[in-house]
């Protein structure tokens, strides 16, 4: 990996943290938030300028935000093609030198970029014709059925189909109605009334296909697991999933994840979630799948029920790679780099520890992934990036800080922090909140800790009406650092 350049791209540099700590990324193109610890000023200028960042081997960082001015909640199609010139212009740069080109989730753009440079760049993901198909929530729900993976009760109805309104007997009430295709819990709804089910039809109105399921608790784990070259499956510790907890209607809505939480889980529970993991990777594998995945459970009554498979990394996997690097693991995001570049790191790493349960019980980690509800507002005031420690409620500096690793044992870490002048779209992220406390129990319930850091970081915004904006110079991207 050393002898090529790795160009990273993603909905936010923080993702690709493990990696950038191990030197291993020369560039990072990404949608929204400024990465790394101490940035300087949004700039912009030509993709092939030198780094000016605070870290003598940290990536250029380029982010469409710092060029536009604004973090959007979904990201349209033309900021994703956007991106994918920025990809080609950074490829140019590098001329005959070997680049390896590392999405968080590709799309068709970057994908057609990536053909017209081989060979001298290599894509370290799965093609869009693998991934289509496994973000079929339909289809991946009736998959799991099919190789014994225990899944909830579940209809796949047209919005038309006279079943919609007979899901209420079949399933009861409530249950769950999902949009064929989404993440991070978009497009994922609480059915309580049949007018609920009206409501989200209607919120959604280009939706044809849905998927409509039993509920089964709001307690979910995620186990994160990544196939190797040789179709081998390594399961790694799981953490408790938060919903967002500023959202009106936060069912389903990622919300942060808590590792150290799912130590109270079952044993035997876990046990089995490792195991039904395992399986789904398998089945991945057999498709032609490599790399990182992620698998949500509901937990209750000591059972689990499998109800969404990502494939891709996921919000949680830098968390996880700081966890694995405390405890001297090679992260499963360098895993999921060398399993594409057919790399011996992964057959070594295997005999640094062999059980991976005692990452969990070494190291407490958790996070919130904060958002902005209630419309477009406009960022007047934001808190550096960095350590705080919380004082009656208040946010005081202690330093810069990227992530997990500068995190004391009574302080937080504050990153993915919009610079002032950002305008945020309604339920854009606001910032990352890490810590070593607990923010939730082994039920998913949340403790006060995870209330009393969401209302301080907020504190520390001044958020205005986007009325109030000047008009400022656009660039396609803005350089980081």
């Amino acid at each position: 990996m050393a002898a090529r350049s790795v160009i990273g791209i993603g909905p936010r540099s923080i993702d690709l943290l493990p990696l950038a700590r191990l030197g291993l990324l020369s560039s990072v193109l990404n949608y929204e938030g400024h990465p790394f610890a101490a940035p300087t000023d949004s700039l912009t200028g030509s993709l092939t300028g030198s780094s000016t960042g605070s870290l003598a081997d940290s990536p250029e960082v380029w982010t469409l935000e710092s060029g536009r001015g604004h973090r959007r909640n979904h990201w349209r199609p033309a900021d994703v093609a956007e991106v994918a010139h920025a990809l080609r212009t950074a490829i140019d740069a590098r001329g005959e030198h070997p680049v390896v080109v590392l999405p968080y989730s590709p799309n068709r753009q970057q994908e057609a970029v990536l053909a017209r440079c081989r060979p001298t760049v290599r894509s370290a993901a799965n093609s869009r014709d693998i991934l289509d198909g496994l973000h079929d929530k339909i289809l991946v729900r009736a998959a799991l059925r099919g190789i014994g993976v225990p899944v909830p009760a579940s209809l796949a109805v047209h919005r038309s189909d006279p079943r919609t309104a007979d899901a209420v007997a079949e399933l009861g009430l409530p249950f769950v109605a999902q949009t064929r295709s989404g993440f991070a819990g978009k497009g994922t709804y609480l059915i309580r009334s049949p007018a609920d089910l009206d409501a989200a039809l209607a919120e959604k109105p280009a939706v044809e296909q849905w998927l409509l399921s039993a509920y089964v608790g709001e307690c979910t784990v995620n186990f994160t697991a990544v196939v190797d070259g040789r179709g081998r499956v390594r399961v790694a510790p799981p953490a408790v999933q938060l919903g967002d907890l500023a959202a009106p209607n936060g069912f389903g809505n990622y919300g942060g994840n808590d590792f150290a939480a799912a130590r109270d889980i079952d044993p035997a529970v876990l046990r089995l979630g490792e195991r039904w993991t395992a399986r789904i990777g398998s089945w991945l594998a057999g498709r032609g799948f490599l790399g990182m995945f992620g698998v949500d459970y509901v937990v209750a009554d000591g059972a689990l029920d499998a109800i969404e498979v990502n494939p891709r990394m996921q919000a949680s996997s830098a968390l996880l790679g700081e966890i694995e690097l405390a405890n001297g693991l090679l992260p499963t995001a360098v895993r999921h780099l060398a399993a594409f570049l057919d790399d011996e790191a992964d057959d070594e790493a295997d005999d640094e520890i062999d059980d991976e349960e005692t990452v969990c019980e070494q190291v407490g980690a958790a996070q919130l992934a904060l958002r902005e509800h209630g419309g477009s507002r406009l960022v007047a005031r934001a808190p550096r990036p960095g350590r705080y420690a919380v004082v009656d409620g208040r946010l005081v500096f202690a330093g810069p800080a990227d992530g997990l690793l500068e995190c004391g044992a009574h302080e937080v870490v504050v990153v993915g922090v919009p610079a002032e002048d950002t305008l945020l779209s309604n339920g854009a992220t606001l910032a990352r909140v890490i810590t070593r406390e607990r923010l939730v129990d082994a039920t998913g319930t949340l403790l006060p800790t995870a209330h009393a850091l969401s209302d301080a970081v907020r504190a520390a915004f001044d958020l205005q009406s986007p009325h109030q904006r000047h008009q400022r110079p656009m660039a396609l991207l803005g350089r980081v650092t």
